[in-house]
C-alpha cells in the first residue's frame, strides 16, 4: 500500500481508531481492511480504517462480525498480549528449571558410584523434582554405605533398585522431617 494511501486514510479517519476511539500520538495507528486480505478484500480506500495497534491485533484476519459481540478488541488485544506474556514468563521459567535440573543430574551422575546403565534420567529429574536435591543425595549415600550384591543381579543393578525403592517410598510417605 502506498504512503499516501494510509496518510488519506488517516486524514478521513482524523487520525482516530475506528473501533476503540484512540487517537495519535496516544495510539500506535495503522490501516485495517475491513474485509481482510485473507477473504479477498483489496486496498482500495472504502475497504480501509484507520485501528490502532491494540485493536488491528485483536481483529485479525477476520471480519468485524466473527469478532464476539460486546468484546471491545482492544480489551481482547490487551488480553491476548498477557495471556502470551504469561505463556512466555512461564516457558523461560520452565527452561531455567530444566537448564538447573540438567546440572544437577550431570553432578548426580558424578557422584553415582555405580555404572549408569540402569539409571534413567528421567527417572532421575522426577526424584529431583519431588524429592530435592539434599534428600537425593541423601539416599545416594544411604544406598552406596548399604547396597549388597544380590543373587542373580549385579551391584550396580542393585544399587539402582535400592535407590529407585526408597525415592518411592520417600514420595509416597514424605518424612515429618522434610
Amino acid at each position: 500500500m502506498k504512503p499516501t494511501t494510509r496518510f488519506e486514510v488517516f486524514k478521513r479517519d482524523k487520525f482516530t481508531c475506528r473501533y476503540c476511539g484512540k487517537k495519535s500520538p496516544e495510539a500506535i495507528l495503522e490501516i485495517d481492511h475491513i474485509v481482510p486480505l485473507a477473504a479477498g478484500g483489496g486496498s482500495e480506500l472504502e475497504n480501509l480504517v484507520t485501528a490502532c495497534y491494540e485493536c488491528n491485533r485483536g481483529k485479525g484476519a477476520k471480519f468485524l462480525s466473527e469478532v464476539p459481540a460486546g468484546e471491545s478488541l482492544h480489551e481482547r488485544t490487551v488480553l491476548l498480549a498477557e495471556q502470551e506474556l504469561q505463556i512466555a514468563e512461564y516457558n523461560h521459567w520452565r527452561h531455567q528449571r530444566r537448564e538447573r535440573e540438567d546440572k544437577e543430574i550431570a553432578a548426580f551422575f558424578q557422584a553415582w558410584p555405580y555404572r549408569d546403565r540402569w539409571v534413567k534420567v528421567s527417572d532421575v529429574r522426577l526424584v529431583f523434582r519431588t524429592l530435592g536435591t539434599d534428600e537425593v543425595y541423601d539416599v545416594l549415600e544411604y544406598v552406596t554405605e548399604h547396597v549388597v550384591k544380590r543373587e542373580s543381579k549385579s551391584i550396580d543393578e542393585t544399587a539402582w533398585i535400592m535407590f529407585v525403592a526408597i525415592c518411592w517410598r520417600r514420595i509416597k510417605n514424605p518424612r515429618p522431617d522434610a
